[in-house]
């Protein structure tokens, strides 16, 4: 019974010696830091560059790329804080030097004020490398870019859009370098997937962005896409050929003289649809020696029918003096 005392009481001062040794430890370690922070020291660090007051017209080009390697003299305290991140400073546009249509030029001999506006008192810059920067400018330009859908549809049978999408909206105000916007011809949304499609479609969906133009201006970066579908079927009328180009003082006697043609459209539409809507034509100029035939082609159809097709290639016929 007695041991057990004497080993906790052991343990007990073992434990209080430790607690002490750490905490003078964690003491001597803050004083030294504090004391290293007192010291005045000298270190280089690499600044991003930001113009300002730029010229709302003008956009920059290489700006995010710029850097300035500043050697600043300044206690540790002061230092502290670009350690935290990149730093950056900002650089008045007014102390550029224009030296072509887009190439502006900014001098350490010339632009060290505004870079001193950027430190604080007790900060003092020792060197500046480069010495010289070269801004590429271009002049905003709006363009308005039509959108296109990439889509990967999978209907359920007997199941179709009744017509093409509707975008909302269909085209894009682009507001960026005239250099850049104006090879922008197409906006490419990223692709609409779906599959057993049997009802009505309503989807948001994004603008396809490459990396090289993400950083233009977009009136809006997501579009609405609106589908109507429907049930749709087969169906056939015959259709009466008629032929152009027949020489003058001369009958075209033609076999058959009524052609079949197949269409395709949705079952709200179908009772709608009639044979006199529809007109095959064959050009007798495009008869030859090689083709010696009348060759058939569907010249209308209505606006309700998705497709439609002739079922056959080929009519004879006989010219009559």
């Amino acid at each position: 019974m007695v041991k057990k005392i004497r080993n906790r009481i052991a343990l007990s001062i073992k434990s209080r010696r430790l607690n002490v040794f750490l905490l003078f430890f964690l003491i001597a370690s803050v004083v030294l830091i504090l004391y290293k922070l007192s010291k005045v020291q000298t270190k280089t660090y690499s600044f991003k560059i930001h113009t300002i007051h730029t010229p709302k017209e003008l956009v920059g080009l290489n700006v995010d790329s710029l850097k300035l390697d500043i050697t600043v003299k300044a206690t540790g305290y002061k230092l502290l804080k670009y350690y935290f991140g990149q730093p950056s400073i900002n650089i008045e546009f007014d102390n550029l030097v224009k030296q072509g249509d887009s190439v502006y030029v900014w001098n350490k001999g010339s632009g060290l004020s505004s870079v001193n506006d950027n430190f604080e008192l007790g900060e003092e810059i020792q060197a500046i490398s480069p010495e010289k920067l070269t801004f590429l400018y271009d002049v905003n330009t709006v363009s308005k870019v039509p959108v296109k859908l990439n889509h990967k549809l999978g209907f359920t049978q007997g199941y179709d859009l009744v017509s093409y999408f509707e975008l909302s909206p269909d085209s894009v105000t682009v507001i960026g370098p005239e250099s850049v916007v104006s090879h922008i011809k197409q906006l490419q949304t990223d692709t609409l997937v779906l599959e057993n499609v049997n009802a009505d479609i309503s989807k948001k969906i994004n603008l396809f962005l490459p990396d090289s133009i993400k950083k233009l201006k977009f009136s809006t970066k997501t579009i609405e896409v609106i589908g109507k579908v429907d049930k749709f079927t087969e169906g056939t009328f015959k259709v009466p050929i008629m032929v152009k180009n027949v020489p003058e003082n001369y009958s075209l006697s033609i076999f058959p003289k009524e052609i079949t043609i197949t269409f395709y459209t949705n079952l709200s539409n179908f009772n709608k649809v009639e044979a006199k809507d529809f007109k095959v034509e064959c050009d007798y100029a495009k008869v030859t020696s090689e083709r010696p035939y009348l060759e058939p082609v569907l010249v209308k159809k209505p606006e309700t029918v998705k497709s439609a097709k002739v079922n056959q290639n080929r009519v004879e016929f006989i010219l009559n003096e």
